[in-house]
C-alpha cells in the first residue's frame, strides 16, 4: 500500500502538467552541461532515446551541412524552433533555449526580469 501510494505521489504533478498542458519540456531543468536529460556530448540518437523527443534535422544544404547544422525536437505535429541542438559531426556541442518552458536550476526562466536574476544570484 505505501508502495503505491507513493508512486501516485510521485505520478501526480506528471499528471496534473499534462492536464494543464504544460509542454514536454517544462520539468526540464537547464544546467551548464546538460538541459534535462540531454548532454553534450551525446549523439543526435543518444539525445532521441534520453529525452524521447522526435528530434527533427535540418534539411542537408550544402556540402559542410554534416560539419555543423541543428536539430529542433517535433512536439505535436510542430517544430518546436525555441528550442533547438546544435550538431557539430554528429556531436551535441550546444543546446539553444529561447523558450519559458525550460527553467534553470535555479528557476529562472526565460522572459525573467532583470531583478528577479539580480535576487535570485
Amino acid at each position: 500500500m505505501r508502495r503505491a501510494l507513493a508512486v501516485l505521489a510521485l505520478a501526480a504533478p506528471l499528471l496534473c502538467s499534462a492536464q494543464d498542458g504544460a509542454g514536454p519540456l517544462s520539468a526540464w531543468r537547464a544546467g551548464v552541461d546538460a538541459v534535462g536529460p540531454i548532454h553534450l556530448g551525446m549523439s543526435l540518437d543518444q539525445a532521441r532515446r534520453a529525452s524521447g523527443l522526435d528530434w527533427q534535422e535540418q534539411p542537408q544544404h550544402g556540402g559542410g551541412w554534416q560539419a555543423c547544422h541543428y536539430a529542433w525536437p517535433n512536439v505535436g505535429g510542430q517544430l518546436q524552433l525555441d528550442f533547438g541542438l546544435r550538431l557539430e559531426r554528429g556531436t551535441v556541442t550546444r543546446i539553444d533555449v529561447a523558450t519559458a518552458d525550460v527553467a534553470t536550476r535555479s528557476g529562472l526562466r526565460v522572459g525573467d526580469g532583470e531583478a528577479q536574476v539580480v535576487q535570485t544570484y
